[in-house]
């Protein structure tokens, strides 16, 4: 019974999805569209980091790799937009592959401090070969063809899309034997090498798949937005965007980054209208409040089926006192 009613509310969820776009105005349409971007790129962070353990934080580099490499296909290349788009997700696919064979030996705040070195290295030859990215200028993309209604319906339901399949291959790696090993390497790697478990290659695999759909979504932002720059597509702004989302909503599950996207985005929205000198504090003491009432996220509260209570609070802040 409960079975049914999870999936009757997906079914009711993905349906007010789907005719969204003809019942609300185009202000509502973006930040929709811009939650199912953030949605897909913390679900696949939270394939290396949530269910594998090993926590990313310049997870944005495959994103900035896809939007340069769909915009040099369309610009230097005169190619259509679906093309740059595989583009953008092969080229990330390959960038995990040659980065990961190396990094991903290494642990812990290790393996942090060189996925944000990483990220700072990419920005700084995005900057540098100028004739290839424009440098600090930036490139701008074509515009897509089309009335503006049609603009705003495919970027959201390509954004919606990508959300979709990301989702989808989280169920599918949760369920699977590979799921299994990767939450085996979370736990204690070496027992999972122990019991037979390839974790070079499982790593390895979850970290293509991860900057796979990071590199579909960096190639329809460059063009959705039509203009990209080093400092953005590479800055640290979507690295710890997707982090603070994925925390939110619950790592290692498959619903809890795309809750903590909802989330993250709606309450961003509502602080920026209404408290616009003091946006950026505000959304850091929503923050905070969270990490203090739902150390685990929103799934946790979800699953164990309570509430947030006082005593919760306290237990928590001993937890960090500790």
């Amino acid at each position: 019974m409960n079975k049914f009613r999870v999936n009757l509310v997906i079914v009711i969820l993905l349906s007010a999805a789907l005719v969204a776009p003809w019942l609300i105005n185009r202000y509502l349409l973006r930040v929709l569209t811009s939650i199912y971007m953030f949605a897909a790129l913390a679900e696949s962070w939270d394939l290396i980091t949530g269910k594998t353990g090993y926590f990313s934080f310049g997870h944005g580099v495959f994103f900035g790799i896809g939007a340069y490499a769909a915009a040099i296909m369309m610009l230097k290349l005169q190619l259509p937009f679906w093309i740059g788009l595989v583009a953008g997700g092969g080229t990330a696919v390959l960038f995990a592959l040659l980065i990961g064979l190396p990094i991903l030996r290494l642990k812990g705040h290790y393996f942090a401090i060189i996925t944000l070195g990483i990220a700072e290295v990419m920005k700084g030859l995005a900057l540098n070969l100028e004739s290839l990215t424009g440098g600090g200028v930036g490139l701008t993309l074509p515009l897509k063809s089309g009335s503006i209604n049609e603009i705003y319906f495919f970027f959201y339901f390509l954004m919606f899309f990508l959300m979709v399949v990301s989702v989808i291959t989280s169920h599918l790696v949760d369920r699977s034997r590979f799921g299994h090993g990767l939450v085996a390497i979370r736990e204690d790697e070496t027992s999972a090498k122990v019991l037979g478990v390839n974790t070079t290659l499982y790593k390895i695999t979850a970290y293509a798949l991860s900057a796979v759909f990071c590199g579909f979504v960096g190639a329809t932002y460059a063009y959705w937005i039509s203009y990209i720059e080093p400092a953005d597509v590479f800055g640290l702004k979507f690295s710890v965007l997707i982090i603070v989302m994925a925390l939110i909503g619950g790592m290692g599950t498959v619903w809890g980054p795309v809750i903590g996207a909802f989330i993250f985005e709606i309450f961003s929205e509502m602080f920026w209208s209404q408290f616009l000198t003091f946006h950026n504090a505000s959304l850091g003491i929503l923050m905070i409040l969270i990490i203090f009432l739902l150390p685990k996220g929103f799934m946790e509260m979800i699953y164990s089926r309570r509430g947030i209570s006082f005593s919760g609070i306290i237990e928590n802040l001993r937890k960090y006192k500790e």
